[in-house]
């Protein structure tokens, strides 16, 4: 059963006492208290509590019994009784006892669950009480969210039940399950093998080592619009985005990109002497003045296709190589390639684009609008130098019906001798050969390649 705690500070608003004459010191009190919940499970987080309490005391000490009612926000209410006992020392009246469920409405319907209790008198006005205990809801529609392992602490993320329609987690405060201690929760399936681990701090997705600049690129990409999304979802285990910043500001700042890109067969035969310049999102890795220069003339490639101010394309990854070329990677980490249908309003911003030779027709056809849209922006870019557009993904982004999808794009490119298009798959892109632990075991947990050397 889940297990559940909380807590409330509730107002005194009605009590009445009588004083039997049986024997000294004899009281008997009525009380109405109400307050809202902290709890652990959000089931009851914000419930405004009410009880009715008995007391029959003597000289302080005594009984009390009781009933309680949660209502939660939507209107549906859980209730139940209460015993324990009152004790007084010093003029301190505390309580402990036991409570237990017996039924509610909406999602409480037919509700069981017990626990225990303990509180004091805060003020004269006010009572203070810490609950826990365990619950088991008692709908038919009612769906288990098994117990999971914390990834940062291995504490468990406790066993919930849920009644009806599960909302989608879209951040760490809709997970059901959390971690309070490491802000991390568990998306809203029951499937332990489908789970995305949300955080509230998106930097807790990557590794310390990768930290710098990351926040500051995802505030600056160039879709101004997707910019809130993009920084709530680098949060998520499953981010694409993430994957990318890790991988690509690694290689970057250890000198391992030209290595990868010749190992990965992207550039070949060619001597090159210059540091390459990275952008991700449209934003230098590292600032200089070639990184300024790409992002104005980036801006006016967009701009020449129509494209509105804030809502410009980004490609993943561009490196420029100076003189020597210039690299775009749409990189894919679990999800396929971003498609349109044919009556797509905006295909014509690029389909029309002068001077290159593809066929429309099938091109429009394969549905691959974000690599046709990034095939024109690294034509704009390029000029006259050599140019690459890759690919970047798992095995499987390239097989069945969408390597079918993707080979059709690539055909309707056309003959072009200074332009170039590759499939990547990471484990070919990374290789084997690193030195930093921490970055190693990334790209396994990640599941970029099986293995390293």
């Amino acid at each position: 059963m889940p297990q559940a705690s909380g807590s409330f500070l509730a107002k005194i608003s009605s009590q009445a006492l009588v004083a039997p004459k049986d024997v000294p010191d004899h009281e008997m009190s009525l009380i109405e208290v109400s307050g809202p919940q902290t709890s652990s499970d959000p089931l009851w987080d914000g419930a405004m509590v009410s009880f009715w309490g008995a007391a029959d005391l003597n000289a302080g000490n005594g009984i009390q019994t009781g009933y309680f009612m949660n209502s939660h926000a939507n209107g549906d209410i859980d209730r139940g009784t209460f015993s324990g006992t009152i004790s007084t020392a010093a003029s301190v009246v505390t309580m402990e006892g036991a409570w237990k469920h017996s039924g509610g409405t909406g999602r409480f319907s037919g509700i069981t669950g017990s626990g225990a209790y303990k509180g004091r008198i805060a003020s004269p006005t006010q009572v203070e009480v810490k609950w826990e205990g365990t619950y088991r809801l008692g709908d038919a529609s009612m769906r288990r969210l098994p117990p999971l392992i914390c990834p940062n602490c291995d504490d468990v993320m406790t066993e919930m039940q849920c009644i009806g329609q599960i909302p989608t987690a879209t951040s760490f405060e809709s997970c059901i399950r959390r971690c309070e201690r490491c802000r991390v929760g568990a998306s809203n399936t029951s499937n332990r093998k489908a789970v995305t681990y949300i955080y509230s701090d998106p930097l807790q997705n990557i590794p310390d080592e990768s930290h710098e600049g990351a926040i500051e690129a995802l505030k600056n990409a160039f879709n101004v619009l997707n910019r809130p999304s993009k920084l709530r979802r680098f949060g998520f285990s499953t981010s694409e985005d993430a994957v990318t910043w890790v991988v690509f500001s690694y290689l970057s700042r250890s000198g391992d990109m030209l290595p990868a890109l010749e190992r990965s067969g992207v550039i070949t035969g060619q001597l090159l002497t210059k540091a390459p310049t990275i952008l991700l999102w449209g934003v230098p890795i590292e600032s200089s003045v070639r990184g300024d220069e790409i992002i104005m003339k980036l801006i006016e490639a967009c701009n020449s296709f129509g494209e509105e101010p804030n809502r410009r394309s980004e490609p993943d990854v561009i490196i420029d190589l100076g003189e020597d070329g210039l690299i775009f990677i749409e990189v894919k980490y679990r999800s396929s390639n971003d498609t349109q249908s044919a009556d797509y309003p905006h295909w014509h911003r690029y389909t029309l684009a002068p001077g290159l030779a593809w066929q429309v027709e099938d091109l429009v056809a394969s549905g691959c609008y974000e690599l046709a849209r990034n095939w024109c922006l690294l034509k704009r870019l390029a000029g006259e130098r050599p140019a690459t557009l890759v690919n970047l993904g798992p095995a499987n982004l390239f097989r069945g019906k969408e390597g079918e999808r993707l080979n059709r794009f690539v055909a309707a490119l056309g003959p072009d001798g200074k332009s170039h298009f590759k499939k990547l798959r990471w484990c070919h892109l990374l290789g084997t050969d690193y030195t930093s632990d921490w970055f190693v075991q990334f790209c396994r947990d990640r599941g970029l390649v099986s293995s390293f050397g």
